[in-house]
């Protein structure tokens, strides 16, 4: 009984082979290099790089150099605080670069203002989605020169009062003076009168 299920599965098994090689031969015409091999590749993630640039110029167009700005990344939504990037300054074409930022959401703060121009008191946000360039604008404006108003005190009609006080103060020590030089003149008036008198007298 034993040797007839021995006998049994070695039937079987040829049999098996049998079939696996005829259909190996019967594949062969559809692949005549041989069996396609068939390669997986692993899935690579490529991260999100962008560029943002600020420009900064005056309300004419023409670049401001030296304006100095600092970037803020946007806290998430749990509560935490915002970070700093960097700080950044105008180049001469007025503009900054802000390269290999990542998905997220940013803006820019003015810090203090360029020498000529009023503070930019404006928040400026933007959104980094995927790889690309981000480019914001500021126009700052020329600061007001404002010109010193003078104010007259109270104290100024009280000088003018001192100066007529004054002068009043002049004419009248001036009175006299004129008055005893007025009386010395009188008298060699008079004598010059009378020696005019006796030169006729002698002469008729």
């Amino acid at each position: 009984m034993k040797k007839l299920i021995s006998v049994l599965l070695v039937g079987i098994m040829l049999s098996a082979v049998l079939a696996v090689c005829a259909s190996a031969s019967a594949l062969q015409p559809l692949f005549p290099d041989g069996p396609i091999m068939v390669k997986t590749r692993a899935r690579i993630t490529i991260p999100v790089r962008c560029t943002a640039t600020l420009t900064v110029t005056d309300e004419k167009g023409n670049a401001v150099e030296g304006a100095k700005y600092t970037l803020y990344r946007h806290g998430s939504k749990f509560g935490s605080l915002d970070t700093i990037v960097g700080e950044y300054v105008t180049d001469k074409d007025g503009k900054i670069f802000v390269t290999h930022l990542s998905p997220d959401e940013y803006f820019f703060m003015a810090v203090g203002a360029p020498k000529g121009f009023e503070q930019d008191t404006e928040i400026h946000t933007f959104n980094v989605y995927g790889n690309g360039i981000v480019a914001l604008k500021v126009v700052l404006l020329e600061e007001k020169v404002v010109e010193p108003v003078v104010e007259e005190t109270a104290d100024e009609p009280a000088i003018a009062d001192e100066a007529v006080v004054v002068a009043e103060d002049a004419a009248i020590e001036a009175a006299p003076a004129e008055e005893a030089a007025a009386a010395e003149e009188a008298p060699a008036a008079d004598a010059e009168a009378a020696v005019v008198t006796e030169t006729v007298e002698i002469v008729a």
